[in-house]
């Protein structure tokens, strides 16, 4: 991978994704077309720490793996719609394959996920949406609605889990947030960083 030149603007930019925690100098490097060297001097010298936890993944996920960054532009409309209607949250998965002992785990895990309203099909916005992010699964149209979705419409989903492509995301659309949902996103990355297997 060859070394590439930042502007003051582009370096605080990545500056500021460093601001988070928990992301991986790689991933970084990957979204940039750079190397992890060129990405580590960056924060160096806009005056980021790396954190201890950038050595959470030991290689490129495969449903992120080859990916470009999308241009700013459209970065900067993704940011903006998932500010109002998306979500970042952690889910639990169960591992049973101790059931027979007694031992049974609660895990968490990261996901982002994003709903929309349409009479007439998946809405443009979340086939624009997962062509930032193809790594995203669209899902729908679900119609029953519950005490918390009072919904009318047919409703469709974009959703994806796990850490490397809810930090890819985050990463990516971090310069253009809102402080609600940087805190939010913070705090997801960090539950899974910390995590631990809970005994049920």
């Amino acid at each position: 991978m060859t070394k590439r030149k930042f502007c003051p603007a582009e370096e605080q930019e990545i500056g500021k994704i460093y601001d988070v925690g928990g992301f991986t100098t790689r991933h970084v490097a990957r979204a940039y077309k750079t190397s992890k060297s060129t990405i580590g001097d960056v924060v160096k010298r806009v005056g980021r720490k790396m954190h201890p936890a950038h050595g959470v993944y030991a290689g490129p996920s495969p449903g992120t793996r080859g990916l470009n960054l999308p241009h700013r532009e459209a970065l900067a409309w993704a940011a903006g719609f998932i500010d109002g209607d998306g979500c970042f949250m952690t889910y639990s998965t169960t591992d049973t394959r101790r059931e027979n002992i007694g031992q049974v785990y609660n895990y968490i895990r990261p996901r982002f996920q994003l709903s929309q309203s349409s009479v007439s099909g998946v809405p443009n916005t979340i086939t624009r949406l997962k062509e930032i992010f193809p790594f995203g699964v669209i899902g729908g149209p679900y119609t029953k609605a519950t005490e918390k979705t009072l919904a009318k419409k047919p409703r469709y989903a974009l959703r994806f889990d796990g850490f490397e492509k809810v930090q890819y995301a985050v990463a990516a659309m971090w310069t253009w947030l809102s402080c609600y949902r940087k805190n939010q996103a913070k705090r997801v990355l960090l539950a899974y960083i910390n995590r631990g297997p809970t005994k049920i």
